[in-house]
């Protein structure tokens, strides 16, 4: 019996000492001192032109610039010979397959969107990052000066999430593509009154199912005496406190007053590119990311012409600060000779970019 005893004390004390070693790899605490990142974006591409393969790098270079640690890309069949994996830094961007990765059947895949997010926040994100948001290939976080930062915006939060309101890009009327960079492409804009994008705290997110906001841990939470950490969530509208009206003062401008984003940074949208682009990325793809007949491919251009808005660009400082960056660090990566040549053209020409942005096999002669 007494041997019994003494084989069952060590016994308890082995399945101890194993549960209290396990618990450091099984649980997280609030203050992320497991976090590997700092802040993520989770995004989804599905690439079928040249022109957005480069597209794609400038938005994960800009991305960089501004201040976030990792993207998590879901890659939904894109067209491969565009050479813009070739791209990817691993200490940067994760590439998660949308489809089965041994068997990559794309003529039966079906996007969906909605799944894929939870997928990757739960899979991926939720216990490696600190924030993260949703954002797209033709979505741009903008600062009004130069001096703000991803960093102090979240610093100077007092809740777990940030929202981001939308300006929305102008087409400017241009048929085909202009030499540069996306964001040095639109003149013109418009404030997006029901299109937001959220940064969140992971340990405060329930569940993150939708692309521009999640549902968080506890939105019973008040958080002023008249309002809920839920109700101001989960709201896709703009609220009053998130934009102002400004009023014109150039003459040839048709509108004399128009809103503008009131929060300290914001997003600017390219959702009206040139005609041309937005052949190449809306109008090609015969169902939306949620899997839904995509209605830009019915009547292409009568929906490209309602972006050709009046209202003069805002936040245009920081912007062509940007450009700078952008290029800057453009002109110090060696691309592979697959995508190296159409973006170097697109983005105005070695002169323009750098004259280290040439193809391998040219640095090689």
């Amino acid at each position: 019996m007494h041997t019994f005893e003494v084989l069952s004390a060590i016994l308890a004390l082995v399945v101890i000492t194993f549960l209290v070693s396990m618990s450091g790899l099984l649980h997280f605490p609030d203050k992320y001192s497991k976090a590997v990142y700092t802040t993520c974006i989770m995004t989804k591409v599905k690439i079928l032109s040249d022109i957005w393969s480069c597209r794609l790098i400038e938005w994960i270079e800009y991305n960089k610039q501004i201040g976030f640690d990792h993207i998590f890309l879901s890659e939904d069949c894109s067209d491969l010979n565009f050479g813009y994996y070739q791209y990817y830094d691993e200490s940067f961007v994760t590439v998660i397959p949308t489809y089965d990765r041994y068997n990559r059947d794309c003529t039966n895949h079906k996007p969906h969107e909605t799944r894929n997010t939870r997928k990757v926040f739960e899979k991926f994100v939720r216990h490696r990052c600190e924030w993260v948001m949703a954002l797209d290939l033709d979505e741009y976080i903008t600062f009004w000066n130069t001096s703000t930062n991803l960093s102090y915006i979240l610093q100077s939060a007092n809740l777990p999430l940030f929202r981001f309101p939308s300006w929305k890009m102008g087409s400017d009327s241009r048929e085909s593509v202009s030499k540069g960079l996306l964001i040095e492409s639109s003149k013109t804009g418009e404030f997006e009154m029901h299109h937001h994008k959220a940064i969140a705290r992971s340990n405060e997110v329930k569940i993150w199912w939708f692309q521009h906001f999640p549902v968080m841990k506890h939105p019973k939470r008040k958080i002023s005496s008249n309002m809920t950490l839920g109700e101001f969530v989960d709201r896709l509208a703009a609220r009053p406190s998130e934009y102002t009206l400004v009023h014109n003062t150039s003459p040839s401008l048709s509108s004399s007053s128009f809103l503008v984003p009131a929060t300290s940074a914001f997003i600017k949208h390219y959702k009206y590119t040139s005609y041309e682009e937005f052949l190449a990325m809306r109008a090609k793809y015969n169902l939306t990311a949620g899997g839904r007949d995509n209605p830009y491919r019915h009547s292409p251009r009568i929906h490209w012409l309602s972006g050709n808005f009046s209202n003069p660009d805002i936040a245009v400082s920081f912007t062509h600060h940007m450009a700078a960056q952008l290029r800057k660090a453009l002109s110090e990566r060696e691309l592979a000779p697959a995508i190296a040549k159409n973006c170097v053209e697109l983005w105005g020409g070695p002169s323009r970019v750098g004259l280290n942005m040439l193809m391998k096999d040219d640095v090689a002669r």
